[in-house]
């Protein structure tokens, strides 16, 4: 899935590899990023935020600020570990948040903006205005990935990959889910849970123990999740973002962003998509033409 721990230095390098690989292939597309996008007859373009990073992973944007919040891979050849990072999407500034040792996963209570990071040993309270950190829970833990909505939710990188909670500094296996494993989780507006493991794409009401998978999905498996500013669940693979329709719990294609995609995504303040690629981080935007020059 998404989070791929990093324990050699061999396996950092092809990944670094795999990433300069990736870079030379999105310089050959720039064609494809000139001519645009097009997502329900509207032209959108190619706004490149940040560039020359290593595997962007699990983007989230905090809606009060519009600050997206991610991680990368390292590029120094003696370390072998993720860095958390920040882009104010109003200005396009860039800062690496590297308080927290590999910090990878981070969460936005989006009533009060309380940013929460989910790193290799635990979960941590991060204050970007102070840059203070403090352990809140899951200590020693290695963090696949967290939520939060009225309670703060994750997965630990382990073998089986339940769904817990932590209240009050208490960690908690969560257990409307049974025995269900999570890769990525939200919530929606409506208080349907969504969550992703190697099966597919699930969906159940909280407060209830009945999970619907979702029918007629691609082949693949579905990596991460996002919510737009309308409050629809979408869904990424690798290559596409799917919109979620609850009434027939099926999925609708809405972009194809090819091979360089890396299936994470979230929605600014403005409701544009924002993606990683192999080595970079990007937004669509919509063209001045909206009607695509049509």
């Amino acid at each position: 899935m998404s989070h791929i721990y990093c324990t050699h230095t061999s396996l950092i390098n092809c990944l670094k590899k795999l990433a300069t690989t990736e870079g030379a292939q999105q310089t050959s597309d720039m064609t494809t990023a000139s001519e645009g996008i097009y997502i329900d007859g509207v032209l959108y373009e190619k706004e490149i935020l940040k560039a020359d990073l290593i595997r962007p992973s699990l983007l989230t944007v905090d809606r009060n600020t519009n600050m997206l919040y991610f991680s990368f891979l390292s590029d120094d050849e003696n370390e072998c570990n993720y860095k958390s990072a920040k882009i104010d999407l109003n200005t396009k500034q860039f800062t690496i948040t590297d308080v927290i040792k590999e910090g990878y996963a981070h969460a936005i209570d989006q009533k009060t903006g309380q940013v929460y990071v989910g790193s290799d040993d635990g979960i941590y309270k991060y204050d970007p205005i102070t840059k203070n950190t403090e352990l809140i829970g899951a200590k020693g833990c290695n963090i696949l990935s967290i939520y939060y909505k009225d309670l703060l939710y994750f997965t630990k990188l382990d073998k089986l990959r339940f769904l817990h909670t932590i209240t009050d500094g208490e960690t908690s296996r969560y257990d409307e889910l049974q025995d269900l494993e999570v890769e990525n989780f939200l919530i929606d507006n409506e208080d349907v849970m969504f969550f992703v493991n190697e099966n597919g794409l699930y969906s159940q009401k909280k407060g209830t123990c009945n999970a619907t998978l979702y029918e007629g999905i691609p082949d693949c498996t579905p990596e991460s999740l996002a919510i737009d500013m309308n409050g629809v669940v979408h869904v990424c693979y690798r290559e596409s973002i799917f919109k979620v329709n609850k009434e027939t719990a099926s999925i609708e294609l809405l972009v194809d962003l090819g091979r360089d995609f890396l299936a994470t995504a979230a929605f600014d303040k403005n409701n544009n998509i924002v993606y990683a690629e192999g080595t970079r981080v990007v937004r669509l935007v919509p063209s001045a033409d909206r009607n695509g020059g049509i």
